[in-house]
């Protein structure tokens, strides 16, 4: 493992959503990483550790650039039940934000350099992405996260240090909670026509076109990092996990073909990941308005 070199977060990655009227305020379960080793933490081994740890790295500007998302067609809604969802879902992901940098402090604290790697999808300034291709892009991110969330909350691939496997199994289910809320925002605002499923369609493109060449990246890079392999060997490891086995993203492939009916909702499994999410919290000992 490489040595110490920094110990702040770098600003691009993780800054603080304090700015722009986001409260930082921390809601739900503490989590303490103390004793947590972030290369071996995953049952499954330093590969799965670092893939989990690869996806930490795009949350705490990811969340941001989707609260913002959201909040700037706040006006646009007047249906009350939909502005308490939205609410809710701004709570939510500013947790998630918060707790993801405090993820990645301690990864740095153990070692990891993560100043450089590419979070770029992430950094532009807001004000200079339109308003409405970044609401399709945060459409498309949701559909993602939530069908992700769904895998490993049902397949237990999280497992092994009790604050870390509380934290992605926490995260996830508060990513299927509230999977449409973004959806149904852009169908309030953009419509359902033609034009909608376009722009739905294109933003899912632009954002995977973005994502997946960077999710890669950033774990080939810390398995660099911690197993000390070539680069290319690394590149062989995290295509393996993430495409044979347990081939997680290939098992994705599915969800992902989804989005693109016209008629798609991401509530179409509700009843289902209503279940799941209740057994999860209740094995997790957390109650819903944590």
């Amino acid at each position: 493992m490489t040595t110490l070199q920094s110990g702040n977060v770098p600003e691009r990655i993780g800054r603080a959503l304090s700015r722009d009227g986001v409260s930082t305020k921390r809601r739900g379960p503490q989590f303490d990483f103390a004793q947590s080793n972030f290369a071996r933490w995953n049952r499954d081994g330093p590969v799965a550790s670092n893939f989990f740890n690869a996806l930490s790295l795009f949350f705490p500007a990811g969340e941001k650039f989707f609260i913002h998302s959201v909040r700037c067609f706040c006006a646009k809604v007047s249906d009350p039940f939909l502005m308490a969802e939205i609410r809710k879902f701004i709570s939510q992901e500013a947790n998630h934000s918060s707790e993801h940098r405090s993820y990645l402090k301690a990864m740095e604290r153990q070692g990891y350099v993560i100043e450089q790697l590419d979070i770029r999808m992430f950094s532009r300034p807001l004000n200079t992405v339109d308003p409405v291709w970044r609401l399709a892009m945060t459409v498309a991110m949701e559909h993602f996260t939530a069908s992700l969330s769904r895998f490993f909350l049902q397949d237990g691939r999280v497992g092994g240090d009790p604050a870390l496997t509380k934290l992605w199994l926490w995260h996830g289910c508060e990513e299927l909670e509230h999977q449409s809320v973004a959806f149904d925002v852009y169908r309030k605002v953009i419509g359902e026509g033609p034009y909608a499923y376009w722009l739905r369609v294109a933003g899912a493109i632009r954002v995977t076109s973005n994502f997946l060449p960077r999710l890669t990246s950033n774990f080939v890079a810390l398995l660099s990092q911690d197993l000390e392999c070539t680069r290319p060997i690394c590149y062989l490891k995290a295509m393996y996990y993430m495409w044979v086995h347990p081939g997680i993203l290939r098992r994705l492939i599915l969800d992902f073909i989804g989005y693109f009916r016209p008629r798609f909702h991401p509530s179409e499994q509700q009843e289902h990941d209503e279940t799941l999410v209740a057994t999860v919290r209740t094995s997790l000992g957390i109650s819903d308005a944590t």
